[in-house]
């Protein structure tokens, strides 16, 4: 075993027992270890690596927190999965939308500076100043209710799974000074419910991009590695725009599902249609 094919170059920011559950799960992802096989042990690990014990065990908890490893008898561990869990999307109704508010959650933070004229073109919003925002790192809802990304005192298990930024209009932005922490990924229930709004539409787009080293650094993936924008525009009776959400997926972590149905015409209509081109 040589550094050349397990270590990447250490980045000061990030801790090494993270780094390591990185390469680890990047080696079984790429097909370095596959299922069945053993991870290099403890031993072979500090030393290669140039860690403490410690280290390397919290590395192996964090990759089996993922599902992709468990412990044998003794210390040994072996591959029980080719990789990670991805997030898939589908929307196609309110209720469903609904749904998936209750299974995502974003870690909010409200953004002291308005909407830049630059935001607002590439947003195609006419009246910036009418708005407010907040950020932060989005997260799949695990089983029992807790964050798949905030385990007990913290200690982030996951990735996230895109960064996101949700805008408010003017005046139903007050929900912005609330938003200190977990909160929903969309907003408009509660909006709708304080002011007595019916939701009438909602907008998607979507694009490819590249993400840019600033929300690169926040996921926790590479600047300029391909990603997914999504962009959900909620609309209330009589009132148009009231809440936007700008959100930046990793490709790696989310793909998108549709579903179309086709409806076929009466057949009556159908056998009139054939008489007449007979």
């Amino acid at each position: 075993m040589s550094s050349d094919d397990w270590q990447s170059p250490w980045n000061a920011k990030i801790p090494r027992y993270r780094q390591l559950a990185a390469d680890l799960i990047s080696a079984i992802e790429g097909g370095r270890l596959r299922v069945g096989d053993e991870l290099p042990s403890e031993n072979e690990l500090c030393e290669l690596y140039g860690v403490s014990r410690t280290t390397v065990r919290e590395a192996f908890r964090l990759v089996e927190l993922e599902g992709l490893v468990s412990r044998q008898q003794g210390a040994v561990r072996k591959v029980i999965a080719a990789g990670l869990r991805g997030y898939t999307l589908s929307l196609g109704s309110e209720e469903e939308t609904r749904q998936y508010a209750a299974e995502n959650i974003v870690d909010y933070r409200p953004n002291k500076r308005g909407m830049s004229a630059k935001k607002a073109a590439e947003l195609d919003i006419p009246d910036p100043e009418m708005y407010r925002s907040a950020s932060g790192l989005h997260w799949e809802r695990a089983e029992g209710g807790h964050l798949a990304g905030f385990a007990p005192r913290q200690v982030q298990t996951r990735l996230p799974i895109a960064f996101t930024t949700v805008y408010i209009r003017h005046p139903y932005s007050e929900i912005v000074d609330s938003l200190h922490g977990p909160s929903s990924i969309v907003l408009f229930a509660p909006i709708c419910a304080g002011y007595g709004l019916a939701l009438s539409h909602i907008d998607q787009t979507s694009s490819a991009m590249l993400i840019p080293p600033a929300i690169a650094r926040r996921l926790g993936c590479e600047p300029g590695e391909p990603g997914l924008r999504v962009i959900h525009r909620f609309y209330a009776e009589k009132i148009g725009l009231m809440e936007l959400t700008d959100e930046i997926y990793p490709a790696d972590r989310f793909s998108l599902f549709h579903r179309f149905n086709v409806v076929s015409p009466p057949k009556g209509r159908e056998r009139g249609r054939k008489r007449a081109t007979d």
